[in-house]
């Protein structure tokens, strides 16, 4: 046992954890936050079955080591039995439908936790930044205001596209989500996040990525666009949701296999053989359980969320070629991963879908409020029958009516 305690201290101390992205919220939270209580559950299952093992074998001391192995092989069927059962109906409870595109969901967190981890991890960030010298932009910066109008634009946009799509967003009318914009002095990021309770966090270098003007504006809001969805969608809740599933199961996995290990096995492995073992099986889960799920909401950000800056008046054709831009960005600066263990889709599908949801985006950007999702993708049901007027949206001089939600 003891030489076990060893070898789980060197599996901390010496390795190179491979960590799976646990939530999309904001990369910039250092990882000791998001992984370590993960790392305490991994480790614990590891020695939890090795110690099940050892008091089995200490029970059944003086029986032949062919009914041993029965019975250890017994148990481990009774307890992954017993927990895949009570995992699936823990798992089917607690479904649900997503109310913008009708796909099931596993959704175990109520938006009150959403929102209590979302300030969490704030103040976590902030720390993080604190500590390592970061600039946060103040109010007055032209920038930020400039950022804080274009995603006040989008969300006064909300309504014309639930209206235009004959879809509600269910969430999106909640009081409690505002949509708050911390600017962060950082060149080399192009990138922009956001937390469960709408704080959008955004970068730099993703300004001076699209540009000034009308045309850099458009590229801005289909980007806000895009992160304003996935707070509309509860996305950044469905994935930690998600996160705790894979890690369940993962733990699970690993608990009877620790258990099975033979003790001649397990004593000669090193800990990197073992760290490789567990780290291989927590990623081929990831890619079946969480990696799916993950790309089909970037799929549902990136059409909510050009719909959202067409709604606004932002130009949508702007942002196919954005998109093409951040792939070669992503190309240049990063080694190729397999879509299968990407978090993202590629960005070249995603373009070619934008370019599908084009013809809607412009009719939506020209007032007109009965467009049709397209056809030709299968991310989407087909949607339900339109019967709104081609009614065209007040001149831009016009005050927009009021919106319970505000930057």
């Amino acid at each position: 046992m003891a030489g076990m305690m060893r070898k789980m201290m060197m599996m901390r101390r010496i390795a190179t954890w491979w960590r799976p992205r646990m939530t999309r919220e904001t990369p910039g939270v250092r990882r000791g936050y998001m992984n370590s209580g993960q790392f305490l559950v991994r480790v614990g299952t590891v020695i939890a079955g090795r110690a099940a093992r050892s008091v089995v074998k200490a029970h059944l001391r003086g029986v032949p080591e062919a009914r041993r192995t029965l019975v250890l092989l017994g148990g481990a069927g009774v307890i992954v039995g017993t927990s895949m059962v009570a995992g699936m109906v823990y798992y089917v409870t607690h479904l649900e439908r997503c109310s913008f595109t009708g796909r099931l969901r596993f959704m175990p967190s109520s938006h009150e936790w959403e929102m209590s981890f979302a300030k969490e991890l704030y103040k976590t960030q902030l720390t993080a930044w604190e500590q390592d010298g970061v600039t946060l932009l103040s109010d007055t910066d032209a920038r930020k205001q400039r950022v804080a109008k274009i995603c006040k634009d989008l969300v006064c946009a909300v309504p014309l596209v639930e209206r235009a799509l004959g879809k509600n967003i269910a969430f999106a009318k909640e009081d409690h989500l505002r949509f708050d914009i911390t600017l962060v002095e950082d060149a080399s990021t192009h990138n922009a996040n956001v937390l469960s309770n709408g704080h959008i966090f955004v970068y730099t270098g993703l300004l001076d990525l699209c540009g000034d003007g009308a045309k850099g504006d458009a590229r801005l809001a289909a980007v806000l666009g895009h992160e304003i969805a996935h707070a509309l969608l509860r996305h950044p809740g469905e994935r930690l949701g998600g996160c705790h599933l894979l890690l369940a199961t993962h733990s699970l996995f690993s608990f009877v296999a620790s258990a099975l290990i033979p003790d001649e096995l397990f004593d000669v492995l090193h800990a990197p053989a073992i760290i490789q073992l567990e780290s291989l099986q927590l990623r081929l889960l990831d890619a079946v359980l969480a990696l799916p799920n993950s790309r089909q909401q970037e799929f549902e950000a990136d059409f909510l969320g050009v719909m959202l800056s067409s709604a606004a008046r932002y130009d949508p054709k702007q942002v196919p070629p954005l998109w093409l831009e951040l792939a070669e960005r992503e190309a240049h600066h990063r080694e190729s991963t397999p879509e299968i263990f990407a978090t993202h889709p590629d960005w070249q599908r995603r373009s070619e879908r934008l370019r599908e949801w084009q013809e809607a985006a412009v009719a939506l950007s020209k007032g007109e409020l009965e467009i049709l999702l397209p056809q030709t993708t299968s991310t989407f049901p087909p949607p339900p029958a339109n019967t709104y007027p081609r009614t065209p949206r007040p001149p831009a001089s016009t005050p927009q009516p009021p919106h319970s939600q505000h930057s």
